[in-house]
């Protein structure tokens, strides 16, 4: 449930001290997902709070046949950074559909079919943990 899927790849520019843009692209849930959060860092040395907002777009697959924009909220994270340039954060917060995007009902229920839910309105728990290298 995060904002580049299950797996995916991140590139964050820091344009200031406590001011973080991150543009990425993977594939989950909901197909091939391109994102983009802005986020604050606070803290100072190398370990620091993380919280952000951004949206991101999946292109759809199987288990969500249309195409979909949500709105990705990391509330609260960490990142620690080595001496070495290497990276290990984690994040967890809630994504939100904003447009588009049936998604399948696992199992049987009361609508009848399958395609019962709409992803516009519903709220997601998301969570992220990913190694990187910083320069």
């Amino acid at each position: 449930g995060s904002a580049v899927g299950t797996l995916g790849l991140t590139l964050s520019l820091l344009p200031t001290a406590n001011l973080q843009t991150e543009v990425g692209m993977g594939v989950g849930a909901s197909g091939l997902q391109l994102s983009g959060m802005q986020k604050v860092l606070l803290g100072s040395g190398r370990v620091r709070f993380v919280a952000g907002a951004g949206l991101s777009y999946g292109g759809g697959n199987r288990d969500f046949p249309d195409s979909s924009l949500w709105l990705n909220v990391d509330l609260a994270g960490m990142e620690m950074r080595g001496g070495r340039g290497l990276v290990f954060f984690v994040a967890g917060g809630t994504t939100v559909g904003l447009a588009g995007g049936r998604y399948i009902v696992p199992v049987q229920n009361d609508c009848g079919h399958t395609y019962c839910g709409d992803a516009v309105g519903q709220f997601f728990p998301q969570a992220r943990a990913g190694l990187g290298y910083w320069f």
